[in-house]
């Protein structure tokens, strides 16, 4: 089998993207040749997601843990995208970094937001699949 290897525009482009320093509360993502940049979530947002939150964690598998707001990284696909909440194993923690490789997380979960509807229901759910997530 041969090393899968990143294509170059999408390494400039994630190279380029991780450079940036958004302002405090702000999120950036990569879908294909396009940087997206997002506000935090509002108080809504986190109560919604807390309440999805809790039904997971009477299902949560063993080895992974809950994790909002993390980078899940695909550079084969030139994505780079932060799910509301997903489900990492517990060694990616102990890899360090800022990134989790996508095809690790379990699920990657949204609470679609009213500012930017076709991000969360189109490109990620386009994306996600894309990544290698499977749900």
């Amino acid at each position: 089998m041969s090393e899968s290897r990143i294509p170059d525009r999408h390494a400039r482009l994630l190279a380029y993207a991780q450079s940036l320093t958004p302002p405090s509360g702000w999120k950036i993502e990569i879908s294909g040749d396009e940087i997206i940049v997002m506000a935090g979530s509002s108080v809504i947002h986190q109560r919604n997601l807390l309440l999805i939150r809790r039904q997971f964690e009477a299902h949560e598998p063993a080895g992974l843990m809950p994790s909002e707001n993390t980078d899940l990284a695909s550079p084969n696909v030139g994505k780079l995208r932060n799910p509301d909440l997903t489900y990492i194993p517990l060694s990616a923690v102990e890899e360090g970094g800022n990134q989790v490789p996508a095809e690790q997380a379990a699920i990657a979960v949204e609470v679609v937001s009213p500012s930017n509807p076709e991000n969360d229901l189109v490109g990620k759910v386009r994306d996600y699949p894309l990544m290698a997530i499977p749900l």
